[in-house]
């Protein structure tokens, strides 16, 4: 099903700003408006992490974000798993959580 989609998976320092900007905003709608969970969401994890984002076109639709192993935690941890409300039902959360743990 990922193949209709645009799949790219990079470290923080490649993320253009506009991928950035999309990628807080999908999980600032999705776990701060949706599910009213009131934490800082952009955290010091962003900055070691490597970002898988599916588009379609140039709107991003579903992200996953990888932690690597650091001090605090000695395993890899993925997290911020979002698919945007116009996109679910389909399985595209459970693939892209698939390519996230193929790529951890």
């Amino acid at each position: 099903m990922l193949q209709q989609y645009d799949l790219i998976i990079e470290p923080f320092a490649a993320l253009s700003l506009i991928q950035l900007h999309q990628i807080m905003k999908l999980r600032q709608k999705i776990f701060v408006l949706e599910q009213q969970s009131v934490y800082l969401d952009a955290d010091n994890d962003d900055l070691d992490a490597t970002h898988v984002m599916l588009y379609d076109g140039q709107k991003l639709v579903a992200y996953a974000r990888i932690i690597p192993p650091h001090l605090s935690l000695p395993y890899v941890q993925i997290g911020r798993v979002a698919v945007a409300e116009a996109y679910r039902e389909q399985g595209l959360g459970r693939e892209l959580f698939q390519v996230a743990l193929d790529t951890a």
